[in-house]
């Protein structure tokens, strides 16, 4: 199995006949240093998956009551991205996430300025529509 076979099995549990239909239609491409992947207002017809390295989340929002409002509407995905960071088990996860839990687990700390400093590419491998 390839590592995206690998992990569409792991999360999904598909069979090897589907992985082998599924991956044919994902291709491995290099993303330069400093590339969007989607852009603020955008709609993407892509999917990718991050094979190496790591791929950043920016959202942009100029008003702090702004950022607020969309931090407790967003809440509940950040908070599945940053469990599975640590754990994948999703049943050992805590299933009734509050925004209260998650004030109460994670600190927000909202940033001006947003800098690209590392010196190598990030890895995507792309959908292709057929």
């Amino acid at each position: 199995m390839t590592e995206l076979e690998k992990y569409i099995h792991t999360y999904f549990g598909v069979n090897k006949d589907d992985l082998t239909k599924i991956s044919s239609f994902f291709k491995p491409e290099r993303l330069k240093k400093r590339y969007y992947f989607l852009k603020t207002g955008r709609h993407s017809d892509q999917l990718g998956f991050v094979q190496t390295e790591i791929i950043r989340e920016f959202v942009f929002i100029d008003d702090n009551e702004e950022i607020l409002k969309w931090i407790q509407r967003n809440f509940d995905k950040i908070f599945v991205d940053e469990l599975n960071d640590w754990y994948t088990d999703e049943e050992k996860w805590p299933q009734n996430r509050t925004f209260k839990m998650f004030s109460d687990w994670f600190e927000v700390e909202v940033c001006s300025m947003i800098l690209d400093i590392e010196d190598f590419d990030i890895m995507k491998e792309e959908i292709i529509i057929p």
